[in-house]
């Protein structure tokens, strides 16, 4: 047979084997990765910018009437106090005497600081140790030949660092270890 031959037969038995070793592994050795979640909460607590009762007395002496109705005798008298907080409005009917009276009300107080839960999730994915086995062809430029080699590759620390080991039939033994320099 060719030289060429046989490395297009050894390449594609590599192939092969390494397709019904990817296979097994998967289906035999196949881990789900382990999820680790974790929760943070930091709650700001409210502090308003009313931290004191604060009352005012308003007491209004002979009011006038708005509105004068001589026939039925209804006077409605009405007043609104401002204050730095919004304002307050009275409205009183009388008949001769107090028929109804209405009191509105609208404070606008400025709150600088509210209640609130930042939540922040996050999510680290723990992975699994990384076990390969590799097949491979090395060409040796001394002898001028092709060599197929066989070896392991592990893959630790959340795959951060690698280790390779290889042995070649050219009486070579490979060893080889990386590790991650950014993620």
């Amino acid at each position: 047979m060719k030289l060429t031959t046989k490395i297009i037969l050894g390449l594609l038995g590599g192939l092969f084997i390494s397709i019904i070793v990817n296979v097994v592994q998967y289906k035999i050795y196949h881990k789900e990765p382990v999820i680790d979640t974790v929760i943070e909460r930091d709650t700001i607590v409210s502090i308003d910018t009313v931290y004191q009762v604060i009352q005012k007395d308003t007491t209004i002496y002979k009011p006038s009437p708005i509105i004068v109705d001589t026939v039925l005798d209804i006077r409605i008298y009405r007043d609104t106090v401002y204050h730095s907080y919004g304002w307050t409005s009275l409205e009183s009917t009388t008949q001769g005497s107090l028929l109804s009276q209405s009191i509105g009300v609208q404070f606008s107080v400025p709150n600088y600081y509210t209640t609130r839960t930042i939540t922040n999730t996050v999510t680290n994915t723990i992975r699994n140790n990384l076990l390969f086995a590799n097949l491979g062809l090395n060409y040796n430029y001394t002898n001028q030949g092709f060599y197929p080699s066989a070896g392991i590759t592990y893959i630790w620390n959340k795959h951060r660092r690698i280790m390779t080991l290889e042995y070649s039939l050219d009486k070579r033994i490979d060893l080889s270890v990386g590790f991650s320099l950014w993620r």
